[in-house]
C-alpha cells in the first residue's frame, strides 16, 4: 500500500510503503505534523483540532477551516484510518482537501493533507 499526499501542486500517490516515517521527515523540515484515526464521523472536527494542536474552539467546522486558514508554519495532517465519507462525514475530508490544494496567495503557508489508510 502507498501513500496519498495532497498539496497545493498535485495529487500524488507514491510508491513508498505506509510505514515510511513521512511524519518524521516533515517535521525535520520544519514542518508541524499530526497524525489522526478518523472513525466516527461525529468527532472528526475535534480529532483533526486535536491532532494538530488547535485546541477545542477549533473542534468546530468554522473554527477549523479558519484556523487552518491562519496557519504561520507549514503542516501537515496524517490520516491512517478512514470513515466511510459517502455521507455527510466526508464533509470535513472535501474540506481538508480544499484547504490542501489552496492556491498560495490565498493561504501562504503549505498544508499537506497525507492517507495512510
Amino acid at each position: 500500500m502507498g501513500t496519498d499526499i495532497i498539496t497545493a501542486m498535485a495529487i500524488t500517490r507514491t510508491d513508498l510503503p505506509a510505514t515510511t516515517p513521512i511524519g518524521e521527515a516533515l517535521r525535520a523540515a520544519g514542518w508541524k505534523v499530526g497524525t489522526v484515526s478518523l472513525t466516527d464521523p461525529s468527532l472528526a472536527y475535534a480529532q483533526v483540532s486535536a491532532a494538530l494542536g488547535l485546541g477545542t474552539f477549533y473542534a468546530k467546522p468554522a473554527g477549523l477551516m479558519d484556523a487552518l486558514d491562519d496557519l504561520r508554519q507549514p503542516t501537515a495532517l496524517i490520516i491512517t484510518e478512514m470513515f466511510d465519507t459517502s455521507n455527510d462525514g466526508g464533509l470535513i475530508v472535501r474540506a481538508l482537501q480544499a484547504r490542501a490544494l489552496s492556491s498560495r496567495t490565498l493561504c501562504p503557508v503549505p498544508f499537506s493533507l497525507i492517507f495512510t489508510a
